[in-house]
């Protein structure tokens, strides 16, 4: 909710800009920063030793995702507004299973957590894995088809070297975050209280609510429904594309 508060001050400056003839400025300088934002997310995911804060720089990158899709215009707009909705739900989630982790092993420190695939944490495990296929934007999911349009727009316009960095960014968050998740899910399990494990695993609510806004995101990306589309739509319009 607080990504989608600060983009909407972008949309309001973007607004500014078109009403006073600055459109091309203006796209110029958030396509910029919409890259820069990506690159400075993949340099601190690459290196990152807590998982929390991983999220954290995860968000900058989608942050610049649509700051970018904002400044190329045309359906690279819509895939913006695509990519948001599925950056809320599904970061809400992963950050559901990542308070489930750190009540069971009370850090958030990625080598002080190993192998929750391979232990009573097994669900905790699936889903925190699932949260990544998601976030790193693996179809079928929301996130996936907005980064497809951003890709779509970028080459429809000729804008070649934007969607190479683009995807080399990408890439670079793919490999250090995958690093991250398969460390802290495979491997030897670390010793932990067995009530901690309980508490993690059998509460209803600590596994229904992220497991609910992961089937909302994989959910859109193979049916995008009518009357969303069309209200997205009318927010671009507004926007002038």
């Amino acid at each position: 909710a607080l990504l989608n508060c600060a983009f909407l001050g972008i949309l309001r400056i973007y607004q500014i800009c078109v009403a006073a003839g600055l459109r091309e400025f203006c796209q110029d300088i958030f396509i910029l920063f919409g890259l820069l934002s990506i690159l400075l997310a993949a340099v601190f995911i690459l290196r990152q030793k807590d998982y929390k804060r991983m999220l954290a720089y995860s968000s900058v990158e989608h942050m610049g995702i649509m700051t970018l899709g904002l400044g190329l215009g045309g359906w690279a707009v819509f895939g913006s507004f695509v990519n948001m909705l599925g950056h809320s739900l599904t970061k809400a989630g992963l950050f559901f299973v990542a308070g489930n982790i750190l009540s069971c092993f009370k850090t958030k420190k990625i080598c002080d957590v190993r192998g929750l695939l391979n232990q009573g944490a097994r669900r905790t495990g699936i889903l925190w894995f699932a949260g990544f296929l998601l976030i790193t934007g693996m179809p079928p999911s929301a996130i996936f088809l907005g980064k497809f349009m951003l890709l779509k727009e970028m080459i429809s316009q000729g804008r070649y070297w934007i969607s190479i960095l683009f995807l080399g960014a990408l890439g670079l968050i793919f490999m250090g975050m995958a690093r991250i998740f398969i460390f802290m899910t495979q491997g030897h399990p670390v010793e932990m209280s067995e009530e901690r494990i309980f508490l993690a695993e059998n509460s209803f609510f600590r596994w229904s609510v992220p497991m609910l806004f992961f089937i909302l995101a994989i959910s859109l990306g193979i049916y995008f429904p009518k009357w969303l589309m069309a209200s997205i739509e009318i927010i671009t319009k507004g926007l002038g594309k």
